[in-house]
């Protein structure tokens, strides 16, 4: 579970195919977007407690995780 802060790290195999990475909440609906580099935070501090997602878009496709804000 997170609290403040996810931390995102991209193995070193991986890098350069993520382009971006989309926080959404339970309902698809978009809270953060950005640029991932080799290492990216996600502040989530001033969001509700609850499960988001956490999306990479890559080259060849897009990887979900869930998280959960405590």
């Amino acid at each position: 579970p997170a609290q403040a802060s996810v931390q995102v790290e991209i193995p070193t195999n991986c890098r350069g195919l993520i382009n971006e990475l989309i926080l959404t909440d339970g309902s698809g609906r978009i809270l953060h977007h950005q640029t991932v580099t080799d290492h990216t935070d996600v502040d989530m501090r001033n969001m509700s407690n609850g499960v988001y997602i956490i999306r990479l878009q890559t080259t060849h496709g897009t990887f979900s995780k869930r998280v959960l804000k405590q």
